[in-house]
């Protein structure tokens, strides 16, 4: 005997009838048997891992990149089980993660063959990065083993954006008079603003080293969206007469513009004060002898005057 075996067990009756010749009471006769025909084996269903999808990077200022993996869910032969998939990435220094798309099941035959797209994210960093993409593949009811697939997903590389600085108030060239000050060791400052269109740094500087000048902050550090940043040039005057200093700013590659000079100049007015006779101070001691001198000279005078 045979039978067709179907994704479930199926059962069916088997009667057999015996006819007696010469005829015997009862007869003929049936006889009936209980037939199972057994469920067919789990087919294999075999996805094979497509090609990475390129990555979009963000626009703007941030270091995500996304993409995803189209993982085919192929047959072989006729499906008959279901399969789930389970995708996983090692994070590793870039943060690579699976965003979307896993676990996902596909029920046969319904949605097999088909498509899982699998998200996946990142953080850019100066160099390219890859890891390796894992998926999982678990049949239900289990038959043949599958086995997992895997995919190398790369991170591109930061893009280096150089940053503009232009500098804005004073004008770069100009000289700046700080205000005069008087002689003993006043200060007086100068601030200088700079635009930028990113992120960057540039290193000031008083050159060559004048007396009396500085800069700070020495490094003006420029936000990464873009906008103004200050560092103040300061004078303090010890003597008299008339100093000059120049600041040079010069952007950090890949930070472009400049080098920004300022010419300064300031006057320190006026002569050191007269100095003054400090008495010094008397002791008690001190103080009592003098009173007993001039007691004692008191006497004196009054003895001579009677006599």
């Amino acid at each position: 005997m045979t039978c067709t075996r179907a994704a479930a067990a199926q059962t069916a009756s088997l009667s057999c009838t015996e006819t007696a010749t010469p005829t015997v009471a009862g007869s003929p006769f049936t006889r009936t048997w209980g037939l199972t025909c057994p469920a067919a084996g789990v087919a294999a269903v075999a996805p094979t891992l497509g090609a990475l999808a390129a990555t979009t990077l963000a626009t703007g200022v941030s270091p995500a990149a996304t993409g995803s993996v189209a993982v085919p869910v192929a047959t072989a032969g006729t499906a008959v089980a279901n399969v789930a998939i389970a995708c996983t990435i090692p994070a590793g220094a870039n943060a690579f993660a699976v965003t979307s798309g896993t676990p996902q099941t596909f029920t046969a035959p319904a949605t097999v063959p088909g498509t899982a797209t699998v998200g996946l994210s990142c953080n850019r960093t100066a160099a390219i990065a890859t890891a390796t993409l894992s998926c999982t593949q678990t049949a239900t009811p289990a038959g043949a083993a599958l086995p997992a697939l895997t995919s190398v997903v790369t991170c591109p590389a930061l893009a280096v954006v150089a940053t503009a600085v232009t500098a804005t108030t004073p004008a770069s060239g100009s000289t700046t008079t700080l205000t005069a000050q008087a002689f003993g060791g006043g200060t007086s400052t100068q601030v200088l603003t700079f635009g930028s269109t990113g992120a960057g740094t540039m290193n000031c500087a008083i050159t060559p080293a004048s007396p009396g000048y500085s800069v700070a902050p020495a490094v003006v550090t420029f936000p990464a969206a873009g906008g103004a940043a200050t560092t103040t040039v300061t004078f303090t005057g010890t003597t008299s007469g008339t100093f000059t200093g120049i600041a040079v700013c010069t952007p950090v590659a890949p930070a472009t513009g400049g080098p920004f000079t300022y010419n300064f100049t300031t006057t320190v007015a006026g002569a050191p004060p007269a100095p003054q006779v400090q008495v010094p101070a008397l002791g008690n001691i001190s103080l009592m002898l003098l009173i007993a001198g001039f007691l004692g000279l008191g006497v004196v005078l009054v003895n001579r005057r009677q006599a």
